[in-house]
């Protein structure tokens, strides 16, 4: 699914009838769960890196200091039986202005040595592609869903004034619809892919920051 059909399907299932939202926040909802997503169901990569010699190695430049962490780094001495580097024995050095990369503790990394690591990032919806899973789509439409019925409810609240008569009472029970929308449709999400991420995902440690530099713990 790209973009816009995320997009279109969020708007199908808030169902903003009077146009109170504009396409920025529509936009900004699709963002919004993404990014709750992602937390709990981040995407994993592979990429192949090289040492040199150094107890320093360059992250890649898709790394995101917020949002990534790190899965596991194999040495391929034998690309059959890689080695694992102990993760106790890396750390991340955060650089201002630089691309983060990778401390070794004890020992280097070989110079001219292949180094595979394995990362997870935020997910991306672009006008082309998705890297969310088709089994998930659903369930982030209905997160997205659920911020705009936020926004909607809202949108409907700021309008409520005593002098307005029947027209307040219309615009209380539109903003209690979109709430109540709005918690049913997070619950949805909840129901589908809530509860955390798989061991597969994700790391089984964090990275703390300390003086610049972050340490599984």
């Amino acid at each position: 699914m790209t973009q816009t059909d995320y997009i279109d399907r969020i708007k199908h299932k808030a169902k903003d009838e009077d146009s109170r939202l504009s396409d920025a926040d529509w936009s900004e909802a699709l963002e919004d769960a993404l990014s709750e997503y992602s937390q709990a169901h981040p995407h994993s990569a592979i990429i192949d890196l090289s040492g040199d010699g150094t107890a320093f190695l360059e992250l890649p430049a898709d790394w995101d200091p917020e949002t990534s962490d790190l899965i596991r780094l194999d040495e391929l001495d034998n690309r059959s039986h890689p080695s694992e580097v102990r993760r106790n024995r890396l750390s991340i050095e955060l650089r201002p202005n630089d691309t983060p990369r990778l401390y070794r503790h004890i020992g280097y990394f070989s110079s001219g040595q292949t180094y595979r690591l394995r990362y997870t990032l935020a997910h991306t919806i672009t006008d082309t592609a998705s890297t969310v899973p088709s089994g998930d789509a659903p369930a982030v439409v209905a997160l997205a869903a659920s911020f705009a019925c936020t926004r909607l409810a809202a949108a409907y609240a700021s309008n409520i004034s005593p002098r307005m008569g029947a027209v307040t009472i219309d615009q209380e029970n539109q903003t209690r619809k979109f709430r109540d929308l709005a918690k049913d449709f997070h619950a949805e999400y909840e129901r589908a892919c809530g509860g955390g991420s798989t061991s597969a995902q994700r790391a089984s440690g964090r990275m703390k920051t300390w003086r610049g530099r972050s340490t599984l713990v």
